[in-house]
């Protein structure tokens, strides 16, 4: 299994948690920067994979609801691709 870690302590807005995520995970081309996307991305494209973001609370200080969304989202894809799984710390 594929293991990812991701930073978010010092994300300050959506286009900071889009290149960090872009940064790190191998997601397709034609994945753009939005929760359905990414959401198509993970539930297609990932395939024995563990994501582990660290910083979580500061990043939902900076993000707010945005982070709240992508949150459920990334629960939401981990229930529909039971070989990814996606950690918040």
């Amino acid at each position: 299994m594929e293991r990812f870690f991701i930073d978010l302590t010092s994300v300050k807005d959506r286009e900071q948690l889009y290149d960090r995520l872009t940064a790190v995970l191998p997601l397709p081309e034609w994945c753009g920067r939005n929760l359905d996307a990414l959401y198509d991305a993970f539930t297609g494209e990932m395939h024995d994979v563990r994501i582990f973001f660290r910083g979580a609370s500061e990043a939902e200080e900076k993000l707010g609801g945005y982070f709240s969304m992508f949150q459920t989202m990334c629960e939401e894809a981990c229930e529909q691709n039971l070989s990814l799984e996606i950690f918040f710390q």
